[in-house]
Parts: structure tokens; sequence; C-alpha cells
């Protein structure tokens, strides 16, 4: 009998996909991913690995349609700022939403990306909303957050999302996902995943120029 050799090929996603972690068993059911899936648990790696053609699609869609931002909702704990209920309160600024989570690997390995962003332009106009939704229950605890937040170095304004009300306004499904918002408050470039970072500092130099 011939061997039969299995051969297993290890993919490596760039982005974590919404998993089980922290979230209640109905907050599963109410978040859809914005392309279109039923259920963050059942994430394929083929979607995510096909996300920089997707993202490339939405950006061609943003350019000629003004798709609004969904608003910001239900969050709690602020650091670094004193509490922002709008985006209202941040029109005639660039705004980078990062949903993130300090459990998630590739989420820590964005986090210097993010903060340099910060510093390049942040006298500039441009601001970012770090939006933190944990993935496993220890995450959602403050104190925690606040250890990590000062550990990484970051200075942007940061708030809690426990209960995934803006993820869901957002019809999130990844950490690490930004979400760059013009001037007038539509969303005009998203990415999903590590990497790309000269690709968002371009974007984000654009948008302050207009």
């Amino acid at each position: 009998m011939k061997n039969i050799f299995i051969i297993t090929v290890l993919i490596i996603i760039s982005g974590c996909a919404a998993a089980d972690g922290a979230m209640q068993e109905k907050s599963n059911q109410d978040i859809q991913g914005s392309h279109g899936a039923q259920d963050a648990r059942e994430e394929s790696s083929e979607s995510v690995e096909n996300s920089s053609v997707t993202e490339e699609s939405v950006d061609n869609t943003m350019q000629s349609a003004q798709i609004r931002a969904p608003e910001i909702i239900g969050l709690t704990n602020w650091i670094n700022s004193e509490p922002i209920l709008s985006l209202e309160e941040l029109r005639g600024e660039v705004v980078l939403i990062d949903f993130w989570t300090y459990g998630c690997i590739n989420c820590i390995r964005t986090l210097s990306h993010v903060q340099a962003l910060y510093e390049k332009y942040g006298n500039d106009g441009f601001v970012i909303l770090g939006l933190h939704a944990p993935e496993f229950a220890y995450e959602r605890k403050i104190e925690n957050v606040r250890k990590e937040v000062l550990r990484h170095g970051l200075t942007y304004p940061i708030a809690q999302d426990n209960d995934f009300a803006t993820w869901r306004n957002y019809n999130n499904r990844y950490w690490p996902a930004h979400y760059l918002i013009d001037k007038k408050g539509n969303i005009r470039h998203t990415h999903f995943g590590e990497g790309a970072y000269q690709e968002m500092s371009e974007w984000v130099s654009k948008l302050l120029q207009e």
C-alpha cells in the first residue's frame, strides 16, 4: 500500500476574526459581518485573506458615494480624554476609529503604528478613537485596559465598548479594524488586520488636505 502523506498548510492571517471570547451569546447573534457573513464565529480564513481586495472595492465605492459614519454609542471609561459623546463633536477633523482588544496579538502589533500616526498628525486636526472591544472576560476590566494603555505608551483617546454597541453599529467583525472618517463625517477608507501602515498614513494626509 502506498503511503499517503497529508500536508497541512498553515495560513497565517493578519487580523483576528471576531470569536466567542467575552461576547455574550445574544451578542454573537447580533454581530453581522461588514461583508454580509452571518456569524463572526463562522469567519473563514479565505474571506480574511481577501480582505485587501474587499477594502479596495469599498474604498472605490466610498469615493463615489457619501457613506456616513455610524455614530459612536455606549462607550464608557474614557482614557486620555474627556468623554466624546458623538462624532458631531469631531466634525471638521479627520477621525480614525480603531477597534482593538489587548488580548489580540494582531492588535498589539498595530498599536505602535497607530500611536505613530497620532504623533505625526495629531496637531493637524487628526483624532484617533481607540475603541476597546473585549474578546475575553478579563479584558472587560478597566484596570487591565489602563495598564495596557500605559504599557504601550498610548496617548490618544481610548474608551471601552464592553457591550459592543459601537462595534455592532459599524457591523464590525474584526480585531483590529480601522475606519477612517473625513471632515464631513463620511467613511473614506477601511483596513482590517495588520499592515498597510504607509497607505493609512497617506490616506490621513490626503483627507487632512481636503
